[in-house]
């Protein structure tokens, strides 16, 4: 099954956090992502993966 990618805006959306943030989690090697046309692409399966280890420690 392919991948699905989503743009900063969308990942910052689904993480529920700002643009800016979300950069900085990719600055900061959080969240992988790869280049498309010198664009960010971000899986959404590592978003998931992130979001849930995330939640686990907001408890």
């Amino acid at each position: 099954m392919p991948s699905e990618f989503l743009t900063i805006e969308q990942a910052a959306t689904f993480l529920n956090v700002s643009n800016i943030t979300l950069k900085r989690y990719l600055r900061e090697n959080l969240i992988p992502s790869s280049k498309q046309n010198g664009q960010p692409l971000i899986d959404k399966a590592a978003l998931e993966r992130y979001k849930a280890i995330n939640d686990q420690f907001k408890r």
